[in-house]
């Protein structure tokens, strides 16, 4: 797992998966005109990309990265630097609605398939 996520390693723990936890020291910061979709899915490949387990060729091994991230006023809204600034962004939050984003990567040593794909469906037309 390319986590230190206290969460998604009871998770994985509950699910009864076997695992070691390799956390990822990613600059993460939004792009001027990045999405917030666009933003957490780079982070989650990039975590993904830099884990050695990725660079592995045992066959049985399995990396999964993810990245969540929380948006208000259509800002993102980062981990806080210390307790004065987790207040501010509690205050921030504070009466709002906000969304929160994760994305989650799973690939095999040297996978180079993309790390989501948009698949296309066709419906055919349907009798009235």
């Amino acid at each position: 797992m390319a986590s230190a996520s206290p969460r998604r390693e009871k998770l994985l723990r509950q699910l009864g998966v076997n695992f070691v936890s390799e956390p990822q020291d990613i600059i993460e910061e939004k792009r001027i005109d990045e999405s917030p979709e666009k933003f957490v899915k780079r982070m989650a490949e990039g975590k993904r990309a830099r884990s050695a387990f990725g660079k592995r060729k045992e066959k049985d091994i399995v990396v999964v990265a993810s990245d969540t991230i929380v948006v208000c006023d259509k800002r993102v809204l980062g981990k806080p630097k210390d307790k004065s600034d987790g207040k501010k962004m509690l205050l921030t939050l504070s009466n709002k609605t906000h969304r929160v984003l994760s994305a989650v990567t799973v690939a095999k040593p040297l996978d180079t398939s993309p790390p989501y794909q948009k698949p296309a469906f066709h419906f055919v037309r349907l009798a009235k």
